[in-house]
């Protein structure tokens, strides 16, 4: 590890160590000020993969995570956050990643709220149904189970009676916090079994050809500092909704691109790769009615990024296709038990035509230049949640989720067990991915081999 890397890696540790113990100390001193929703926890996983692409059989990466939850409301002001730090490590590599989910001031006058600061956005149904990452960015170091995060900006909100215009806008984008990776000898590395390798080597008519990699980030400024807008108009009462959304913004996901150099010298490509963001104009629509304890919805959305290229065709890049989706679901609250929630939903992307716009073209980068890690051009899924109190001190809660492929004839299978005593809790998870033998590109093939299994344990100060 050279110096300069040494120096960032102290940096990044003395920052995320000083925000949380900031964030800690502030929010005791509001707690002890005044009575609020106040929650801080410490979480530590050990998670098994029956991971395929590892040199080992059993993969095995620890989590450790801390979080700090506040709420503090006076009067018309209100001040909340969610922020904490993940350390993950797996053999000899460890990573770092602070994550701020929401931290902004509102203020509520007559019919108007008022919020600076990083705030979730409720724009699109199907985005928050599916975690799409198209409207709210995502914190994404578990491909299974992602965490939305807010836009940084100015938000507002109008309400009389029943209708209401919710605006966004800023000049600070925040996209997709993505799992941490490496350049070693120019291999691209990552310790998180999520994230997305590319190739070591493609295929081409005369055999298979290694590929040596070196990566140009890209300047901080030129992806934080971009305009962002967004309108939603709605009607909203206790049985029925309606709602229509318009944004204007950079994509969450950054914009790869592939510069494929063949070397002679050494018979082998060199890659030279290169990222930057696009703007992309979001059309929403949602719709939904409640019936005692069931709730019926549905939503489409529809993305389309800018197509003008920076780069000549020789460049492979990042496939910008307009991507329209449309989903329904159906939610029941306490089915048959108390506490016992049930939910289904449908998705389909409407159009699947797809235009490549470069010269080469290897197989190999499909998955990697794809802007969907988890392709679904068809698919439903159920999620149980259900929470039993022991008594006053014990708690069971368990939480399952299934999806089918209706495309590829794949499955994903994940449940969680959870036991609370107090402060204290212990968990179990495990996570089954199967894909159909013809299935040779999509999501479920491609992590088919990740099988995994979670223990943990937490507690709540």
């Amino acid at each position: 590890m050279n110096l300069k890397r040494t120096v960032k890696t102290c940096a990044y540790k003395m920052t995320l160590c000083s925000v949380i113990l900031a964030s800690f100390f502030l929010s005791e001193l509001l707690h002890a000020a005044q009575k609020n929703k106040w929650k801080s926890a410490l979480n530590i996983t050990s998670s098994f993969y029956n991971q395929q692409k590892f040199n080992d059989e059993n993969y095995q990466v620890t989590d450790a995570e801390v979080s700090n939850k506040y709420l503090y409301k006076k009067d018309n002001f209100l001040y909340r956050h969610d922020l904490g730090g993940l350390f993950q490590m797996g053999g000899e590599e460890q990573s770092y990643d602070l994550r701020l989910s929401e931290a902004y001031l509102s203020y509520k006058y007559k019919n108007n709220i008022f919020s600076m600061g990083r705030k979730k956005q409720k724009l699109s149904q199907v985005d928050e149904e599916w975690d799409l990452g198209l409207t709210n960015p995502l914190f994404n170091h578990d491909y299974l189970n992602p965490e939305q995060m807010g836009a940084f900006g100015f938000h507002h909100t109008i309400r009389r009676n029943n209708i209401y215009l919710q605006s966004f806008a800023s000049y600070v984008h925040l996209p997709n916090q993505s799992p941490k990776f490496e350049l070693q000898d120019e291999r691209v590395t990552s310790l998180n079994p999520w994230f997305s390798l590319p190739p070591e080597q493609v295929s081409e008519p005369g055999g298979v050809t290694p590929v040596r990699y070196g990566i140009t980030e890209p300047k901080i400024s030129d992806v934080i500092f971009q305009g962002s807008l967004n309108l939603k108009l709605g009607y909203k009462t206790k049985k029925n909704w309606l709602s229509i959304a318009y944004a204007n913004k950079p994509g969450n996901e950054l914009h790869k691109m592939f510069k494929f150099s063949e070397e002679l010298s050494t018979n082998d490509y060199f890659v030279q790769v290169e990222a930057n963001t696009k703007r992309h104009q979001l059309y929403m629509a949602d719709i939904g009615a409640k019936f005692n304890n069931a709730t019926v919805w549905a939503s489409y959305l529809k993305d389309s990024p800018e197509q003008n290229y920076e780069k000549d065709r020789t460049w492979q890049e990042t496939i910008l296709d307009e991507q329209d989706w449309f989903s329904a679901g159906l939610k029941l609250e306490n089915f048959y038990l108390a506490n016992l929630s049930l939910s289904t939903s449908y998705i389909k992307r409407v159009d699947k035509e797809v235009d490549k716009a470069t010269l080469l073209s290897f197989e190999e980068l499909d998955s990697i230049l794809s802007r969907s890690y988890f392709e679904r051009s068809e698919s439903v899924q159920l999620k149980v949640k259900y929470k039993y109190n022991i008594n006053k001190e014990q708690k069971i809660s368990f939480t399952s989720r299934y999806e089918y492929s209706i495309a590829d004839k794949s499955q994903l299978t994940i449940a969680k067990l959870k036991y609370g005593y107090k402060r204290f809790n212990m968990f179990a998870e495990g996570g089954v991915i199967s894909a159909d033998k013809s299935d040779k590109s999509s999501f479920f093939s491609k992590y088919k081999g990740n099988d995994y299994i979670q223990l943990g344990a937490g507690y709540v100060f």
